[in-house]
């Protein structure tokens, strides 16, 4: 799938979240954030954890080739040479973002200098340390994704100014040494709300699936038409196939999404559209921080944007108890000091 289309449909998202808020702030206000700012939640925090027990049998950090950094200049659009966004989607399907966890997690890179688009993926199944919340019923671990489950307002366990994305922000920096300017978080109604404002999108299934087992749609091989609900279920389908089955939906339903954008007759959807995702998508970008993203996209080309993962050689399947669902639970057992070589690498500009 062209990457640049993929850009697009966040850059797309972002766009919306600005026009929904808009009316709320005068010229003098257009710096001021959407929602509650990260500042206060990172202010003081340590670089990272050097405390962290290294995990089992893996203790190699990875030799990442060293590309020299391009020549910077000012920022072709705005006033930040670089921007670092915490991404988020939560299985939650309400609209006040009460609960939910994080089962999507990506920090998108903006270079404005080169320019120059990276979006890393961190696997929602690492065990890490969660900071700030021991004294609530003793718990000090979890996966990466119940960082953001245990900082939403509901739990109370986390008094932080940007609840779930606060804390998972603050873990990521806590456990790897990473660093997020801004977050975008968005729940499952964001995305069926969106989906059903577009008038649905098509969608090419490759292979026949049976969602039912866990309570989800069944779906035909080939092109169909799906409503919001029904692209949620295809997106989520997991159980009894692969990862790379799920993988391939998520990027079928992508391309529909990304399809239906560039589509001669969206502006006629803008309406329907802000007026869905009005207050379901949380954010702490300002409206001159997207206008920014808005005139980069203007100045990048396809090999301006990449993805960043750690190798799969480096994830070994386990298992851990976890005494807050007093049950054992799938994690991946990584080395932490190969995950912070490349979060270092990346937040440089000099990975991938």
């Amino acid at each position: 799938m062209n990457k640049k289309n993929i850009f697009f449909v966040a850059l797309f998202i972002c766009i919306v979240i600005g026009l929904v808020f808009a009316d709320l702030y005068a010229n003098t206000l257009f710096s001021k954030p959407l929602g509650p700012s990260l500042s206060e939640d990172l202010a003081g925090q340590p670089t990272f954890n050097f405390n962290q027990p290294p995990t089992p049998n893996q203790t190699s950090i990875p030799l990442l080739t060293q590309q020299p950094l391009q020549t910077q200049g000012p920022p072709l659009c705005g006033n930040n040479p670089v921007l670092t966004i915490l991404v988020s989607g939560i299985d939650y399907r309400g609209d006040n973002y009460l609960y939910g966890l994080a089962d999507v997690i990506r920090i998108v890179r903006i270079d404005f200098t080169r320019p120059k688009v990276t979006i890393f993926t961190l696997d929602r199944d690492i065990w890490v340390e969660i900071p700030g919340i021991q004294d609530h019923y003793g718990i000090t671990h979890g996966k990466l994704n119940q960082a953001y489950f245990y900082g939403v307002p509901a739990m109370g366990y986390y008094d932080g100014t940007a609840g779930g994305s606060g804390l998972l922000a603050k873990t990521l920096k806590w456990n790897f040494g990473l660093t997020v300017d801004n977050y975008i978080v968005v729940s499952m109604a964001a995305f069926v709300k969106g989906v059903d404002a577009l008038g649905g999108i098509d969608v090419n299934v490759p292979s026949s699936l049976d969602g039912r087992p866990a309570g989800l749609s069944s779906f035909s091989a080939g092109e169909q038409h799906l409503n919001g609900t029904r692209a949620l279920d295809l997106a989520r389908i997991r159980e009894g196939y692969s990862s790379l089955i799920r993988i391939s939906n998520q990027d079928a339903i992508i391309k529909g999404i990304t399809d239906k954008i560039s589509s001669p007759d969206i502006i006629l959807k803008v309406p329907a559209l802000l007026q869905a995702l009005k207050g379901t998508v949380r954010t702490d970008l300002s409206p001159n921080q997207i206008n920014s993203m808005v005139c980069l996209v203007k100045k990048i080309n396809n090999s301006d944007l990449s993805f960043a993962e750690i190798p799969d050689s480096y994830y070994v399947q386990s298992t851990i108890y976890d005494p807050d669902t007093h049950a054992n639970v799938f994690i991946w057992n990584i080395d932490f000091n190969v995950i912070r070589q490349y979060v270092s690498e990346f937040q440089s500009g000099q990975w991938p």
